[in-house]
């Protein structure tokens, strides 16, 4: 269901190029552990109750560091943007808002099946020495690759390179 980015460096820059995406360097302050819960469609079919997913993140995360936690639900008033502007990392189980971290030169911890895996850290007890990809423009090229738009789905083109 996610791309995996086995394959990096397949793809080429054009796609990438017309969304105007911009990779901010990796930055290496911060100080919150910004923690994106699982929504309740996100538990139901993954089988997890999200209310004790965050209560275990929040335990595991305390079990390595002291820095604060901010919760920030994907339905709340403040915008990602602004909760990364003191970041030290984030954490989700497969957020598209990892995604957004990482673009914007923020850390990433990953713990479910999600395309930002790749680039991030797996591993809670990592949290105060987080994974810095150099790799992240090749990832980028790889992922708007995965992304179809209706114009081309009704031209057969997403099947084409699929097969």
């Amino acid at each position: 269901m996610q791309w995996t980015g086995d394959d990096l460096g397949k793809y080429p820059k054009d796609r990438l190029e017309t969304l105007g995406v911009f990779i901010k360097s990796w930055r290496k302050t911060g100080r919150n552990v910004i923690v994106c819960p699982i929504s309740s469609a996100v538990g139901e079919f993954y089988g997890i109750k999200p209310s004790l997913w965050l209560k275990l993140v929040i335990e595991e995360i305390q079990r390595y560091t002291n820095r604060p936690v901010v919760i920030k639900p994907k339905d709340s008033d403040s915008t990602l943007e602004s909760v990364l502007l003191d970041a030290w990392c984030i954490v989700a189980y497969n957020s598209n808002a990892a995604l957004e971290a990482i673009v914007n030169g923020v850390p990433a911890f990953v713990l479910g099946p999600a395309a930002s895996r790749g680039m991030a850290e797996t591993s809670l007890s990592k949290i105060e020495t987080p994974k810095y990809p150099e790799n992240r423009e090749l990832w980028l090229c790889g992922l708007s690759y995965q992304q179809w738009t209706l114009d081309e789905i009704r031209a057969g083109k997403c099947w084409e390179w699929l097969t």
